[in-house]
């Protein structure tokens, strides 16, 4: 298809996408200039020069995607940096115990981190708060009675939802909603940190391909450069201005958080939130790897010309991350000392009840009444919600939703079951291939 950005008009009257240009486009949007320690375009910079990157083409609508989301990402950070200039008092607010939920991609991660947040004396950042996290009205509330404060913030920031509920119904009729399939996307659902680590580094849903096929080079960047521990720096500081929009900041609740890309960056993340606790997620590898090279298959198709993946050399780049991973996190875990539950994927489809309370209690807590109450319904509605897709796909109940085929990605059931793979699998008991 011939590139119409290359006319240069409608929606491409920028041109080519560029870091510069969305830059310039943000500050022309928010009126905004200051943009803080710009180290991040160097990240950016760094994971473009790789090979991966540069053979990626843009289709049309590519582009105009990701266009339109570094114009949220750089709006955001503009808008973040400004608003924490006019309320310093935001940084003293304290994030307390979060918990993290990680593991390898398709293990589980997003099902447990939906059942965590429902407890009442928790929260999650649903979507269009890690969109839209900074309030944009101009008043001075610091000195506003709790009532007009709660309105003033209930006004803004359903404002904000609402913009981003919009957005993700131009991108449904644009035929953009692949990977919907795979992940429940929603605004009002709650969200993975990647939203807003990439205001740091690239590990937004636009550059996830780019770098997991490229892991070698920007793990290297990341850690020696530093942008993983200022990407959860960063993030810290997005978590409080939510927690201060709310009225939370004298007793805020646990934040619940999640991304599979944690399993990368532990001692980084344990560096900006020293007490946070740890849930790890596991599943077996054959699944769990070839789900991985699916979902980022789906990624890359949202951006990028067919012909410019490999699926064989993506099975392959994806491979060997995880081998590389699993002995890695078992070492830091060791040396990091810090609260970890760990979550089997076969007993939390089984009994994610009984999975919530073995949470809890591994971490010296207590499942409330109300909260398995939630747990109860959810997990109702959830079954007839399943029941429903299934029917669509014409499966049964008891089939997955989505089936995997490692050949396709020249791998075998076998290759991802052995060495490594099977030391993981013993030491968590993973007694279940599916």
């Amino acid at each position: 298809m011939f590139p119409l950005r290359k006319l240069r008009i409608g929606p491409f009257k920028r041109g080519e996408w560029s870091i510069a240009n969305s830059m310039a486009h943000a500050e022309e949007v928010t009126g905004l200039h200051d943009w803080g320690d710009r180290t991040f375009m160097e990240a950016y910079k760094a994971l473009h020069a790789g090979r991966i990157h540069k053979r990626l083409r843009f289709t049309n609508l590519g582009q105009f995607i990701m266009q339109n989301e570094f114009e949220m990402i750089f709006g955001r950070r503009l808008r973040a940096i400004d608003y924490l200039k006019r309320h310093p008092e935001i940084e003293k607010i304290q994030i307390k115990e979060p918990i993290f939920v990680f593991g390898l991609g398709r293990s589980g991660t997003t099902f447990t981190h939906h059942l965590l947040s429902m407890d009442p004396n928790a929260r999650s950042p649903l979507l269009w708060e890690l969109m839209f996290p900074v309030p944009e009205f101009k008043e001075d509330d610091r000195n506003l009675s709790k009532e007009k404060f709660k309105t003033l913030h209930f006004i803004d920031r359903d404002m904000r939802a609402q913009r981003l509920r919009d957005r993700l119904k131009i991108r449904s009729v644009l035929g953009q909603d692949g990977m919907e399939q795979m992940h429940e996307v929603g605004a009002d659902l709650p969200e993975e940190c990647l939203h807003a680590l990439c205001d740091e580094y690239p590990a937004g849903v636009n550059h996830i391909f780019t770098f997991l096929n490229d892991w070698e080079l920007y793990m290297k960047r990341s850690i020696e450069a530093g942008d993983a521990t200022r990407g959860y720096k960063w993030y810290k500081k997005l978590l409080q201005i939510l927690t201060y929009q709310m009225g939370d900041s004298e007793n805020p609740r646990r934040w619940v958080l999640k991304s599979p890309l944690h399993i990368l960056f532990l001692p980084q993340l344990i560096e900006a939130f020293p007490d946070a606790k740890l849930v790890w997620a596991h599943r077996h590898p054959a699944p769990t790897v070839t789900s991985m090279c699916t979902l980022t298959k789906a990624l890359h198709s949202m951006y990028f010309d067919r012909d410019t993946l490999f699926p064989f050399e993506h099975g392959r780049s994806l491979y060997n991350l995880t081998t590389y991973l699993l002995p890695k996190v078992d070492k830091e875990l060791k040396e990091l000392k810090v609260p970890i539950s760990h979550v089997l994927y076969e007993n939390l489809v089984a009994n994610p009840v009984e999975t919530v309370r073995k949470v809890y209690k591994d971490f010296g807590m207590e499942v409330s009444d109300e909260y398995e109450a939630k747990l109860q319904k959810f997990l109702e509605e959830n079954a007839a919600r399943r029941a429903k897709i299934a029917e669509r796909k014409g499966r049964s109940k008891s089939e997955p939703l989505n089936l995997y085929h490692p050949a396709e990605y020249g791998l075998t059931n076998e290759q991802l079951s052995e060495g490594i793979f099977a030391d993981y699998i013993k030491q968590y008991n993973i007694t279940s291939p599916k």
